[in-house]
């Protein structure tokens, strides 16, 4: 399984989601994940990056009990179930991120994110943009580095 970790970290490095999802599920499937569930959590990751959401909800549903209690993966979540069109589950999700992870920017920048397509939502995207800028300032030059591209 060591070799499988070290190819799914090198697929991931390319860019090659397809490859790297082929040895994830083989690690979380022979139960060689570690005890953090990192390569479940880089699975869930990849799978909603390649827009199969049902799959990644049902790797997060083998890991309930540790969602509410991690920022990422209640940020996964809330991807997950946009992505297979739970609007109203997705920003659940992401009151909860923002009640329990105030303090992590990432929070913010996903709840930004999830409304950006929304011009009714603009000012909360603002908002949410300005709140992570003041929990880490660097979000401010990536901002600009962002909208300069």
């Amino acid at each position: 399984m060591e070799a499988d970790r070290m190819l799914s970290d090198q697929a991931t490095a390319l860019r090659r989601a397809d490859l790297a999802e082929t040895y994830l599920r083989r690690i979380v499937a022979g139960g060689a994940d570690n005890p953090e569930q990192l390569y479940t959590r880089r699975l869930i990751e990849n799978l909603n990056s390649q827009g199969k959401f049902k799959d990644a909800k049902q790797f997060l549903a083998t890991i309930k009990a540790a969602v509410d209690k991690d920022v990422v993966l209640l940020l996964l979540s809330s991807d997950a179930e946009r992505g297979t069109g739970d609007e109203k589950r997705a920003k659940e999700l992401l009151d909860l991120a923002k009640a329990n992870f105030g303090g992590d920017a990432r929070v913010w920048i996903k709840s930004a994110q999830a409304n950006m397509s929304r011009p009714e939502y603009a000012q909360d995207v603002i908002a949410d943009l300005n709140r992570a800028i003041q929990i880490d300032p660097r979000n401010a030059q990536r901002s600009e580095e962002h909208t300069s591209e």
